[in-house]
């Protein structure tokens, strides 16, 4: 098992300690300064945004160039949309809304938001060419995990880095992304891999129908463990990588899957997860070690592959559907033993059942 000591620059954040660290990071900023939000979703409600944005406004009052990146999926709340969440209702983008009231109280002093993928009609297909991608970016300082700007209680994690060069990459590739046309102005059609170190990089989906670098590097992370892989994600896999999951199992390898129960879900999430598990339970080895979280749990949001190889995490689901359906994701990825194991070790932490 490699260690490299590389890892001791990430630093690993539950959902409450990353936006705490990166309020009070906002809050330090100075005229010239820069901050980057990204996230498919974004609720200035719930009381840990609240805090954050209020900050955002500061900083944009001090002059500091703010900038905030989320999907038009984060406007399904209510309505129609949220009974048949295969409709979008264009109706619920409106100024009256607090998301909108919120993002333009940033513009008013300076600040600069953008809603991607908005529909073209109140029949689009709302999981179509979502931007799903969540990083910050606070000076030289970046955080890539699987915090949205909503839901604070969820069970999440942030990874956390100081890096210059890596940070105006990333912070032009954002700038870039403000375009509706991103997928091809920005990334030319194919997804950027970032080099960190000989041990680590970046991985970022442009967002094009049946391609994914990040899924790719997943099978490949599940397909060369020897020992063991442990798999969260907030819904039971399915497809391929259900299939390279239980593969592994088969040859020996120690395979843990942890999931939200299906009751967590809205419908009709929840039955499509039952439906799957169903599925899958009959095709699995009795071997495979599958942890359903109970329902009293806090819902578990993060997505993580650890092997005692390398781990990956980030915003992707490993599920080949957001594959299809197109759509934009960002993972870390890091070889060694110790990054997969503070990575477990972060996740779990947060769960009381554990």
């Amino acid at each position: 098992m490699n260690k490299h000591k590389d890892v001791d620059n990430f630093e690993f954040y539950t959902t409450k300690q990353y936006f705490l660290h990166l309020t009070k990071s906002v809050s330090k900023t100075v005229k010239g300064d820069r901050v980057v939000l990204t996230a498919m979703s974004f609720d200035p409600k719930d009381k840990l945004i609240t805090l954050l944005m209020e900050e955002m406004v500061l900083a944009s009052k001090r002059g500091v160039k703010t900038l905030i990146i989320i999907d038009s999926y984060t406007f399904i709340s209510n309505g129609f949309s949220k009974i048949v969440p295969f409709v979008f209702s264009t109706r619920q983008n409106h100024r009256n809304s607090p998301i909108i009231k919120s993002l333009e109280q940033l513009k008013a002093v300076g600040g600069r938001y953008t809603v991607l993928n908005k529909p073209r009609n109140p029949f689009s297909l709302i999981y179509s060419g979502r931007f799903h991608a969540k990083l910050a970016i606070v000076n030289d300082h970046v955080y890539v995990g699987g915090c949205n700007l909503t839901e604070t209680s969820r069970i999440d994690m942030m990874v956390g880095w100081e890096n210059a060069v890596i940070a105006n990459k990333l912070a032009d590739v954002c700038d870039k992304i403000t375009d509706p046309n991103y997928r091809q102005k920005v990334f030319d059609g194919r997804d950027l891999k970032i080099e960190l170190s000989k041990s680590a990089s970046l991985l970022f989906d442009a967002g094009i129908k049946g391609q994914s670098l990040i899924m790719a590097k997943a099978f490949e992370i599940i397909d060369a463990a020897d020992m063991s892989i442990f798999f969260a994600c907030q819904y039971y896999p399915n497809s391929l990588t259900a299939r390279r999951l239980i593969k592994a199992a088969n040859r020996g390898v120690n395979v843990t899957i942890l999931f939200n129960h299906p009751d967590q879900h809205s419908f009709p999430n929840s039955l499509i997860h039952r439906l799957v598990m169903l599925k899958q339970s009959w095709l699995s080895p009795a071997n495979l070690n599958i942890v359903k979280l109970p329902k009293t749990e806090h819902y578990m949001h993060a997505k993580l592959i650890a092997t005692e190889k390398s781990a990956i995490l980030g915003s992707h689901n490993y599920i080949i559907a957001g594959v299809k359906f197109g759509t934009t994701e960002i993972a870390l990825y890091e070889d060694g033993f110790d990054f997969s194991d503070r990575a477990i070790k972060a996740l779990t932490s947060q769960i009381t059942s554990f």
